[in-house]
């Protein structure tokens, strides 16, 4: 199947795979990834529960983005 360089977005929306946008999404994935290791790391610690508020903060607004 050929999708001709565009990718679908919730409601429908039709954009390229080069828009801005993807690397907005993409960056703010990694970085929610990133602070999930930290977590691991900070497990049983005062500071984990506000790293998971960040880190979710961070999946709402990649999905605010995505639709």
């Amino acid at each position: 199947m050929n999708d001709d360089a565009f990718t679908s977005l919730p409601g429908g929306a039709r954009l390229r795979k080069s828009d801005p946008l993807f690397d907005a999404v993409g960056s703010l994935d990694e970085l929610a990834a990133a602070l999930g290791l930290l977590r691991v790391q900070l497990a049983g610690s005062a500071d984990a529960p506000l790293v998971e508020s960040i880190q979710r903060d961070l999946l709402r607004l990649g999905a605010e983005l995505a639709t």
